[in-house]
Order: C-alpha cells, then sequence, then structure tokens
C-alpha cells in the first residue's frame, strides 16, 4: 500500500468515524437563521466559530464595521479566518459564506428545523453555504489528525516505539474504534497483552493524540481496592514488553499518590501515602513501573498528572459535572467547606508532556505535571461564573472520604528533563472548556 492510500485511508476513516457529528454540527448552523435580506449574520457567526472552537480549531474573528455592512444592505457581518499550516507548500484559502437567500414556500417541515429525515437533512442552507462551514471544519480535522499520527510515528525510532500507560474511560464504541492505528504502527496483537489491556491510539475526541495502552475501565475512587483492576492489568501489560524493543513505557500516575501529609509544593522524592483506593493503585503500578525497569530493563516512566480538566472531559468528572449543572440550571455540589486547594493541569499541557516524556522521560524516574497554579474550590467557583456568564448557585455537602485536602506539584524535574512548562492558565482553559461544552450541551 503506498504513503498516498495509507494517508486516503486515515482520512477516509476519520470522516467516516466523524460523520454523525458533522450531521449534528450541520443541524446546529441550519437551526440559526441567517437570512440576507434582512443580512442579521453576526449570531451565525458566533455560533459556528464557538463549534469550530470545540473542535479544537483557532478562530480569528474580524467584525465587520456596522456602516459598511449597511452600506451594502446587512446589518451584521462577522468574517471568520481559521489556518492551518502543514508545510511550506502554497497557501489554499477555502471560503464559505453564512448568509443565505430567505426561503420561500413549499417547505414540508420548517427551513430552520434542521430535521434529517430518511438519511437526508432538511434545512436552510444543508446543500449549500452552511453545509461548506462543516464540510471544510471536518476535512481539516481529518488533515490535522493525519499530520499528527504521522509526526508520532515519525518521532519514534523504526525498532523502539513508546507506549503509554493508562486507565482510559468512555464511551466504548469510541475506544473500539481507536484500536487500530497503533496495534498497526508498532506490531502488537490484542492478544499479546491479554483480556483486560490493549494498545490503542486516543481518538482526538478523548482529546488526545497519543499512544495508549489502556485499560477497560478507570478504577472508582469509591470501590475496595480487591475490585480495581489495575494493578493486575498493569503487571500483565508489563509482562508483554518485556523484552520488547520499545524505548519507553510511560505510565500515567496520579497526584493522589501523595495523600495528605506531603509537604506543598509536592516533590517527587516526597513519602507517598495515598489516602484513596484509587492512589494506592496508581502507587502499586508505578512500583511495578520501576521493578520491571530495574530487574527487566522495561525502559518506564511515571507522570503523576495533578487534577487534568479540558475540553472532551468525562462526564464525570469535577469541571464537566460543574458546567453541566450550570447549563442545566442546577446549583454546583461543593464537598466540604470549599478551602481545599488544587493544581489543575490542561489537558494540551498533560498531553505535550507526555509526548515528551515519551521521547525525553528518564526510564525509572516519576515526574510531577502541573498547571503551576495552586487555586481552591471557591476561587474555581468565582472563575465558572465569570468565564460562563453565569450566576452560580452552591449545594454545599459534606466532605468525601478519600480525597486529599490539597496539591501543589513541584515540576522542576520535569522542566529539567522534558523541558516541561505549563502554558494555558486556569481561566483561560475553563474558558475552553465552556465554550465546548456549550456547544455540545
Amino acid at each position: 500500500m503506498t504513503d498516498l492510500s495509507t494517508a486516503r485511508d486515515t482520512l477516509r476513516q476519520f470522516i467516516d468515524t466523524h460523520f454523525d457529528h458533522q450531521v449534528q454540527t450541520l443541524a446546529r448552523l441550519v437551526q440559526c437563521p441567517s437570512d440576507n435580506p434582512p443580512g442579521d449574520c453576526a449570531p451565525h457567526a458566533e455560533l459556528t466559530a464557538r463549534l469550530l472552537e470545540a473542535m479544537d480549531l483557532k478562530v480569528e474573528r474580524h467584525p465587520v464595521p456596522a456602516a459598511f455592512a449597511a452600506q451594502h444592505g446587512m446589518r451584521s457581518v462577522t468574517n471568520l479566518i481559521v489556518r492551518e499550516r502543514f508545510g511550506d507548500g502554497p497557501v489554499i484559502a477555502l471560503n464559505a459564506h453564512g448568509d443565505v437567500v430567505p426561503p420561500g414556500s413549499g417547505w414540508s417541515g420548517s427551513p430552520y428545523g434542521g430535521e434529517v429525515r430518511d438519511g437526508w437533512l432538511y434545512g436552510r442552507g444543508a446543500a449549500v453555504s452552511k453545509s461548506d462551514f462543516t464540510t471544510y471544519a471536518f476535512a481539516m480535522r481529518a488533515l490535522t489528525r493525519r499530520l499528527m499520527l504521522t509526526t508520532t510515528a515519525a518521532g519514534m525510532a523504526a525498532a523502539a516505539d513508546s507506549v503509554c500507560l493508562e486507565c482510559l474511560a468512555g464511551a466504548r464504541p469510541t475506544r473500539e474504534r481507536a484500536v487500530v492505528e497503533l496495534r498497526d504502527l508498532v506490531g502488537y496483537r490484542r492478544d499479546e497483552v491479554v483480556i483486560e489491556a490493549r494498545v490503542i491510539v486516543l481518538d482526538d475526541d478523548d482529546g488526545a493524540q497519543l499512544p495508549v495502552a489502556a485499560l477497560d475501565e478507570a478504577p472508582d475512587r469509591k470501590r475496595g481496592a480487591e475490585e480495581i483492576v489495575e494493578v493486575g492489568a498493569s503487571t500483565r501489560l508489563l509482562e508483554a514488553l518485556k523484552g520488547r524493543p520499545i524505548s519507553r513505557l510511560v505510565y500515567a500516575s496520579s497526584s493522589s499518590v501523595y495523600g495528605d501529609a506531603a509537604a506543598i509544593p509536592m516533590r517527587e522524592d516526597e513519602r507517598p501515602q495515598p489516602v484513596s483506593p484509587y492512589g494506592v493503585t496508581k502507587l502499586a503500578a508505578e512500583h511495578l513501573c520501576h521493578l520491571y525497569f530495574v530487574n527487566y530493563g522495561v525502559p518506564a516512566v511515571a507522570l503523576r498528572y495533578f487534577t487534568v480538566y479540558g475540553p472532551h472531559q468525562r462526564p464525570d468528572m469535577g469541571f464537566n459535572r460543574f458546567f453541566s449543572a450550570i447549563l442545566d440550571g442546577r446549583p454546583l455540589i461543593q464537598f466540604g467547606d470549599g478551602l481545599q486547594t488544587r493544581d489543575f493541569t490542561f489537558v494540551a499541557d498533560a498531553a505535550k508532556a507526555t509526548a515528551d516524556a515519551a521521547v525525553r522521560g528518564v526510564p525509572g524516574r516519576v515526574y510531577n505535571i502541573g498547571g503551576g497554579s495552586r487555586v481552591s474550590l471557591r476561587e474555581v467557583f468565582d472563575l465558572i461564573a465569570r468565564v460562563s456568564g453565569r450566576k452560580v448557585t452552591i449545594d454545599q455537602q459534606d466532605a468525601q472520604k478519600g480525597d486529599m485536602r490539597d496539591t501543589y506539584a513541584d515540576t522542576s524535574r520535569a522542566r529539567a528533563d522534558l523541558s516541561f512548562a505549563p502554558s494555558v492558565t486556569l481561566e483561560e482553559g475553563l474558558r475552553q472548556m465552556w465554550r465546548w461544552m456549550e456547544a455540545n450541551q
């Protein structure tokens, strides 16, 4: 199979996999009237921008001066530009317009309904203009996907590939459709890794483009240790990697290993004393990685993530639950006094650290990966109110057992070895997540 045909297959697979999302996005645009006349198109532009930003595309907004728009018979116009550079070749501009001619008579349904019937989507702009937005956007995402996969593959030596070990939660169909790429790229077969673990590349809907050896379910922090599969499955995966020509195994650990006894900021050489089953199993798997490095030469690196958040976060995680409550008009649940603090890490910073650890991490070492600021839960609620523009009400409940009081990472080791430097502030990260939550509610 040629490189060109492989690229085409990758692009087609991405577009086919995300077709339902593309249809939903087009329906949202159709449901926002942008008839011209009267030409009041700025609201449609803003909706389009938010939908594109929810796909992790960077959108420039260029409002047209009202007087100039009026000279051309329109009330409001905003031009949007999305730029992506794939190399040093020519610049290609794809143009789409959001305004449409007002609907005539004879419609069997609402021209703004975005209704799908018998496999066809009906609505004004569904065949042209608004459909161009979605066609170009999802083609752009497919090209970006292809570039990231190619970059990931190129960054690994031909006989020494990197693997990241983590528990992956989320909808099973999303996990299943992501299985193929790394298995083919690295050459592992699923049955070599055993039932509980498989080698995959995370689909971009999960917010990452990294090779991951994933367990079927994330551990429930409320379960007893005997019910958590992480330790056993991690052992089996490490066994499967003995003697394999890999350059790194990156284990996704957690700040939960520290417990409440560690000094602030938390250093990797601090004695871990976890206070939850989740933290205990994360620490146990860290020790297993070290054991297999010392005894069998498996080049394992462990990353202790500090409260990762961002677009595509699982529905059961904190910020997703907070924003969902705001969108539904419900109070935000606060466990305890709200003065507990966390070091929040934006998902893009965590993903970059993971990719860098797969290349530059020192085997046998553990690294803290934190966002660089210590913020209380009450301060988080203030930020959520600011970025959402909504009133926040609080439902205070008893503190949960097993929850750490404070976390704050000393990342000097990661900075020295991995050149780690968090780039997204908590307010900006929450703003990006809010846009994604709004667009996907």
